[in-house]
């Protein structure tokens, strides 16, 4: 057997022992230029970077990059580009382009322009768009807010297919600072929007929140968490739902002693209510030095099992997103660590998305801000969920093993794997290009397809590395 046709077995025979399936990974990204990603109905990922689109196949091949011609946003605003998909793979892009202004574009599957939406917001302030989702009847759901401290509302829309208002419905407490972070629609087309409040007589404090509208856009629920008597500032993020309608809230923060001046709680946390708003279960992260900052997105698969999303400092000062996934009754199953670059700015957490294709697995985004002169950097992995993994996790021992495609000259790179594993890196016809030394750099003579293989005494793996100029 030729040594392409043994890594190509090797391949096959390891592939379900995989954690990570590809990863990617994009340079240079500007300041609060935070990724967005959506999956179609054919598990092709769709990345937003300001100003750009990108679509990858579930394979983690480059389909298409196409830029966007939209204004610039407020030189004070998040600068990020929403994205969603519908069930005819359209996709849906968002973005804030003045203090008052929203743009939202549809664009085919190959990326061309079906029409524009824009509105101006009826009140002077600053708004941020900070999600867009789509429902099963192709309608655009978008979410935003004017996060003041005294008077900040949220903004949400329901667009018709070709793109005209259907509906807008605004939310304040009319005290303390109001941010809409997320929207989805639950499986019956209700409206989901998860986030946070203030609450009368609590000042500088802020709680997480959930409000569920009808179709129609009637309010069928409003529920917050308010761990009263102690103060608190709890950010809500990006809401779910389950295939019953159950709804999901990630989020963190620090939930103060009764004198605000000592911390009893701070982390991550994830709420589930059922389709009324009644809770069912109120998970809370450990509260280490160490610990995650807090979840920014979730999602559940087919069977109702919940995954959701964040970054944690590791005990030896590495970032990393933290992926887990919990049953439906909100019991932790495994955890797992896809780490970024070693420059990544510890003290500024990545925001992080996520989804869940068809098959199960996640795919998350991450952009780290980076220390100077380094350039800030985006991340997306695709994780496997496939039965086995949390076995072939413990067996493996490889919990910071992954892949990115380099962008860029640059054709050298430094692995992370335990000390007691061999790598080897071969071409795509399978000649051996390298034996990787105590320094664990990868250095390729030029562009292409290479496969590394990891061997110890408890296991093999073989990756893909695509280097591209």
């Amino acid at each position: 057997m030729s040594k392409a046709a043994l890594l190509l077995a090797l391949l096959i025979a390891v592939g379900l022992a995989q954690q990570v399936v590809w990863s990617r990974c994009l340079t240079g990204i500007g300041p609060y230029d935070y990724l967005d990603l959506a999956v179609d109905t054919r598990d092709n990922v769709i990345v937003t970077t300001v100003p750009w689109v990108r679509k990858y196949s579930p394979d983690g091949d480059s389909l298409w990059a196409k830029e966007l011609h939209l204004p610039a946003s407020p030189p004070y605003d998040v600068a990020t580009t929403q994205v969603a998909t519908d069930p005819e793979d359209n996709i849906i892009v968002g973005k804030t382009t003045s203090d008052t202004t929203w743009v939202v574009m549809k664009l085919t599957p190959t990326g061309e322009s079906l029409w524009t939406w824009d509105t101006v917001l009826p009140t002077p302030g600053y708004y941020w768009l900070t999600d867009i989702a789509t429902n099963s009847n192709s309608c655009i759901l978008v979410t935003g807010c004017y996060p003041s401290t005294y008077d900040g509302r949220w903004v949400t829309f329901q667009l018709t297919p070709d793109g005209r208002t259907d509906w807008m419905r605004t939310f304040t407490s009319n005290w303390g600072p109001e941010f809409a972070e997320g929207v989805c629609a639950d499986p019956f087309d209700n409206v989901v929007v998860g986030g946070s409040r203030g609450i009368s007589g609590r000042p500088r404090q802020w709680f997480p929140q959930l409000i569920k509208y009808s179709q129609d856009g009637d309010t069928l629920a409003e529920v917050v968490y308010d761990p009263y008597p102690f103060p608190a500032n709890l950010d809500g993020y990006e809401p779910a739902t389950d295939p019953e309608g159950n709804m999901l809230l990630p989020g963190g923060g620090v939930i103060w002693d009764t004198t605000g001046g000592r911390y009893r709680w701070h982390g991550a946390f994830l709420f589930k209510y059922d389709p009324q708003g009644n809770p069912l279960w109120q998970w809370f992260s450990d509260t280490t030095r160490n610990g995650l900052f807090e979840f920014q997105g979730c999602g559940t698969d087919t069977a109702g099992n919940i995954f959701a999303a964040g970054s944690r400092v590791l005990p030896d000062s590495r970032l990393v997103i933290e992926l887990r996934r919990f049953t439906p009754e909100g019991d932790t199953v495994w955890k797992f660590y896809c780490p970024m670059c070693e420059n990544a700015n510890r003290y500024h957490p990545p925001p992080v998305s996520l989804a869940i294709d068809r098959q199960g697995d996640i795919i998350t985004v991450a952009t780290t801000t980076c220390v100077a002169p380094h350039p800030d950097t985006a991340y997306i992995f695709k994780v496997s969920e496939r039965p086995g993994i949390a076995e072939a996790q413990e067996r493996c021992k490889v919990k910071s093993f992954w892949l990115p495609t380099i962008i860029g000259s640059a054709h050298a790179m430094r692995l992370t794997f335990p000390s007691d594993t061999r790598a080897e890196v071969y071409d795509e016809s399978g000649r051996l290009v390298q034996k990787l030394g105590s320094d664990r750099t990868v250095r390729v003579p030029s562009a292409g397809v290479y496969f590394i293989r990891l061997e110890s005494p408890s296991y093999q793996q073989t990756g893909k590395l695509v280097v591209t100029k």
